[in-house]
């Protein structure tokens, strides 16, 4: 659900029009090159607005490591917690496209990336009705995003971090 959400945001904060028939740039991106995107698209409404963006991508980003991690990761069974998750394992010593990941999948954990999403799907709405709206009322609406964005940030951190 962020993942449309987050495409559409990225969509509106380039300006992008499409026509019926027409496919958006960002249709065969990547989750991770869609954060990028978006991050570079909020780059130029203004220091506030970069700021709320760059809390939002960082937040998506932890919160795709920690996805892709369950999701694309083996299981792992700890003694107590819920099961634990390790993706892009180094066998051999030999290099990986992206670097090692852990998760755990503790029902507090899943929760809190529930709680993050939600955030980001909500102050994503916001910035793009930011974008669209007269300057000033993008720095105060941009201004208004950063605190929950900044704490989903924090939570998204944790959960790509906290592994016991």
């Amino acid at each position: 659900m962020f993942e449309n959400q987050l495409e559409l945001a990225t969509l509106v904060l380039l300006g992008e029009r499409l026509e019926v028939g027409q496919r958006p740039s960002t249709d065969s991106l990547q989750a991770s090159d869609l954060i990028s995107r978006f991050r570079k698209a909020g780059a130029s409404f203004g220091p506030v607005f970069t700021e709320a963006c760059d809390e939002l991508a960082s937040a998506a980003t932890d919160l795709l490591i920690f996805r892709n991690t369950i999701m694309h990761g083996m299981v792992i069974s700890p003694p107590a917690g819920g099961p634990k998750f390790a993706n892009n394992p180094a066998w051999f010593g030999e290099k990986r496209k992206r670097p090692f990941a852990e998760a755990l999948a503790s029902e507090r954990l899943l929760d809190l990336a529930i709680q993050c999403t939600s955030t980001l799907y909500e102050q994503g709405v916001f910035l793009q009705i930011a974008a669209c709206s007269a300057k000033e009322d993008q720095h105060a609406i941009a201004s208004d995003a950063i605190a929950p964005l900044a704490n989903a940030r924090s939570a998204a951190d944790k959960l790509r971090r906290d592994t016991t």
